[in-house]
């Protein structure tokens, strides 16, 4: 599980996330969402970061590759 902010910016995330992804924690607070996000993928992981700037989706659950 990660928290991020509206920018896209890590605030949070749990040991488990952090070893999926091989990276510490505070790596992860010093990356943006996007660089972990594969090109073909970041169309709709924005459009979902949209709605939840919006406030038009309550969460923001997305499977990425």
């Amino acid at each position: 599980m990660a928290l991020i902010d509206p920018q896209g910016r890590f605030l949070q995330c749990n040991a488990a996330w952090s070893a999926m992804l091989g990276h510490s924690q505070a790596d992860l607070q010093a990356l943006d969402i996007t660089a972990l996000i594969h090109p073909d993928d970041r169309v709709a992981n924005d459009a979902i970061l949209e709605l939840l700037r919006r406030c038009e989706a309550p969460n923001g659950i997305v499977e990425q590759r």
